[in-house]
């Protein structure tokens, strides 16, 4: 071997090194930015089980930028007032690895478009989130959504869409003064989220609609309610006229004018 086919030979392998050593630190630089995508996701999913739903979403949305084509933390991060950004969520969906994945994001979709009043726009038929969501859609239009009742072998729902279901079910109910029904979903919730902050008006709904209750405890029950406290007692004083002399005797406003 001549020393120019030497030195050819061994630029060549400098070469092959050179590239290794990059594609050896992309990789590294990959499983480093999953890594941190993955703690970054679980910090917000913890934020959102405080309530803390901008924390969750400016960190999710730190996630989603390191991996672009992963699910999870394109959904954490998604204001689902903002229908572009939930229509971006449906190419993501489509490169999702697992089915899973893209029945979430499609899921994830279809609440934030009933939400807004408009199709859920995704073949859900079978599923118990399309039932949920057929739910929904009929009580916006006013429609009776009848009983969310579960069906023999079907997946359960996402919690968000049950969530958002019971939710929307319960204003249908609180407003047409069906109380047992407003009990029911008021438990549900109450069930989903017992330390959100609507658990203490979750409490009061449950316990003051039953005809179990003293008067004395459900006083209690309205003590403890601390967020909108004026617009809640009165709410409840509306939808239970046996509970409005008790109330009228600690907060005399609330029940002023009331039918």
């Amino acid at each position: 071997m001549t020393s120019g086919q030497r030195s050819l030979v061994g630029m060549s392998m400098l070469a092959a090194g050179l590239l290794l050593v990059l594609a050896a630190a992309g990789i590294a630089w990959s499983g480093v930015q999953r890594w941190l995508a993955v703690s970054e996701t679980r910090d917000a999913l913890e934020m959102l089980r405080r309530d803390r739903v901008a924390d969750a979403r400016k960190l999710a949305a730190k996630a989603s930028a390191r991996v672009p084509d992963e699910v999870a933390p394109a959904l954490l991060a998604l204001d689902t007032a903002d229908l572009d950004a939930v229509e971006r969520i449906e190419a993501i969906a489509a490169r999702g690895t697992s089915r899973a994945d893209r029945e979430t994001a499609h899921a994830a979709m279809a609440l934030a478009r009933v939400a807004k009043g408009k199709a859920a726009g995704f073949d859900l038929e079978g599923s118990a989130d399309g039932r949920l969501l057929a739910a929904m859609a009929a009580a916006n239009a006013g429609r009776d959504p009848g009983r969310l009742k579960p069906v023999d072998g079907e997946a359960p729902p996402h919690l968000n869409v049950l969530r958002a279901a019971h939710t929307v079910l319960l204003r249908r109910a609180w407003q047409a003064g069906k109380v047992s029904e407003v009990r029911a979903h008021a438990g549900a919730l109450l069930l989903l989220r017992p330390r959100a902050p609507e658990a203490p008006l979750m409490h009061l709904l449950v316990g003051a609609g039953s005809a179990l209750l003293p008067d004395a405890e459900a006083i209690k029950l309205c003590e403890a309610v601390k967020q909108e406290q004026e617009a809640a007692i009165r709410a409840v004083a509306a939808l239970l006229p046996q509970r409005r002399a008790a109330i009228a005797a600690r907060w005399p406003k609330a029940v002023e004018g009331l039918p």
